[in-house]
């Protein structure tokens, strides 16, 4: 709850330095709303941290547990590094196509991973802290049995939402997006970037729980 509360925090500070500023400095009112939301996450973190563990200044890099975690992270560094950079690949391929192709891509992409966290990553972030528990007690024989319960129960919320989506891709574009210099080529483009994502959905539900 604490961490999925950050997003609140996020888009208040960034609607109200639009509202308040940008008529006078323009877009580089989005830059002091990301400002303002950095420093009242931390503060909301920090207040969270103290009321359940305390906060007790150390000197971290003496801490062997400290060393542990980095080292344990070193994979997880160079894996978000290869997305990211996979990332840069993907909108320079983009960019050679059509006018539009990456802002169309970026659109439909967000849709797609808006889906994604509400359902999907919602569902793992539970998943998660069940089977460290397993692990740690060695019932592994639980984890089998909930990996496979999971994969049924996603598969059943996921086939309608796919269906609709793929459907009525065109209408979720136009009652998201459609408005101002958004035309209808721009709907028509953005919803067959959303039917590309929607369409790997399922599998990526069960590569999340895997």
């Amino acid at each position: 709850l604490v961490a999925k509360s950050i997003g609140l925090i996020q888009s208040a500070c960034i609607i109200f330095a639009c509202f308040m500023l940008a008529n006078k400095v323009g877009i580089i009112a989005i830059y002091f709303g990301f400002g303002i939301y950095y420093v009242f996450e931390n503060i909301f973190l920090l207040i969270c941290v103290i009321k359940k563990v305390g906060f007790h200044p150390v000197h971290p890099f003496n801490d062997p547990a400290i060393k542990k975690v980095v080292t344990l992270s070193f994979p997880l560094f160079l894996s978000n590094a290869i997305i990211e950079i996979n990332s840069m690949v993907d909108k320079a391929i983009a960019s050679t196509l059509d006018a539009g192709s990456v802002s169309s891509l970026s659109y439909g992409n967000f849709l797609f991973q808006t889906v994604h966290s509400i359902i999907i990553g919602s569902i793992m972030t539970v998943i998660l802290s069940f089977f460290s528990e397993f692990v740690v007690k060695k019932e592994y024989e639980k984890i089998i049995s909930n990996v496979r319960k999971c994969s049924l129960v996603l598969l059943v919320i996921l086939i309608p939402i796919t269906i609709i989506c793929l459907v009525n891709s065109e209408n979720i574009v136009s009652l998201i997006y459609k408005r101002g210099a958004f035309d209808e080529t721009s709907v028509v483009t953005t919803s067959k970037a959303f039917v590309g994502y929607t369409v790997g959905i399922i599998f990526i539900a069960f590569r999340d729980i895997f």
